[in-house]
């Protein structure tokens, strides 16, 4: 998998599973926001150290859903910056966060 695309892919369900987890980080205070960010950072990574998580992240390259949120510049956009809003949003990382391996990758990372 490619550097960037596993970047990006690690990035989207690191914050999949903030808005999964319920954490309220779109219409905050910045110090919330802040918090969301260092709660990200603190999952990446535990992601990149469980070789389960990595095995599921590695069949998720492969999802025509998956790879059309990563190539989408509006999604990318918004998971580059953070816009949880966006993410809490839009339909298609919805879709993300029932998709069976995402779920199971959600549950890893909640263990």
């Amino acid at each position: 998998m490619g550097r960037i695309l596993f970047l990006s892919l690690l990035l989207v369900i690191v914050l999949c599973s903030i808005c999964h987890a319920g954490t309220p980080v779109f219409e905050t205070s910045s110090g919330q926001q802040q918090a969301a960010k260092d709660q990200a950072l603190e999952l990446q990574g535990k992601v990149i150290n469980d070789n389960d998580v990595m095995g599921l992240i590695a069949a998720l390259q492969n999802d025509p859903e998956v790879r059309a949120l990563l190539d989408d510049p509006d999604a990318m956009n918004a998971v580059l910056s953070m816009d949880m809003n966006f993410i809490e949003n839009d339909p298609r990382f919805k879709k993300l966060r029932d998709n069976p391996h995402m779920r199971k990758i959600l549950k890893l990372m909640n263990q």
